[in-house]
């Protein structure tokens, strides 16, 4: 039974990493398909440029990475409405929950977020985010929303929060 476990988990790794690199370079086509003028050194026809580097924001996602030993990178983003940031679950083989902590919080999202559901109090807060797995959620509000990422490890006894990470998105 854990054999199985271990294999969707690299499973549903895997499909995050491979949405994470899709987001990533079909930004420049999509934005040319709905008549949008694409960034400085993209080809009509051409996805990526090995010279170009791309903001998140101008993709319309933006991707936070929570990597072992370094925490968020970044820590805080400024984002526009109608953004989807995305959370990376770079830990070693530990699940995450992302909830948000400060006085806003998350109440509306324009698009199906992935790992996140509508808690009692009505605020979005995530499920648990295996390994190399991704959770998305697209801001509308104005606002900033202040966010804890707990690592849990079920290698304790029970399911103990082991490291608590803290960030900011700011929706202008």
């Amino acid at each position: 039974m854990k054999r199985n476990h271990r294999y969707r988990v690299i499973a549903i790794g895997l499909a995050g990493g491979l949405l994470a690199l899709w987001l990533w370079q079909g930004g420049a086509a999509r934005a040319q398909e709905k008549g949008k003028k694409a960034p400085t050194g993209v080809k009509a026809g051409q996805t990526s440029s090995p010279e170009l580097k791309l903001k998140g924001e101008e993709l319309g996602h933006f991707l936070i990475r929570i990597k072992e030993g370094e925490g968020l990178i970044p820590r805080q983003v400024t984002v526009k409405p109608g953004t989807t940031v995305i959370w990376l679950n770079g830990t070693t083989g530990e699940y995450i929950e992302i909830g948000f902590t400060g006085d806003q919080k998350v109440n509306l999202a324009c698009k199906a977020p992935v790992h996140f559901v509508v808690g009692p109090d009505g605020a979005y807060t995530s499920d648990k985010i295996p390994f190399g797995s991704v959770a998305s959620l697209c801001f509308i509000e104005k606002g900033q929303f202040k966010y804890t990422v707990s690592k849990l490890s079920f290698f304790r006894s029970g399911e103990v929060p082991a490291e608590k990470l803290e960030g900011t998105v700011i929706v202008k």
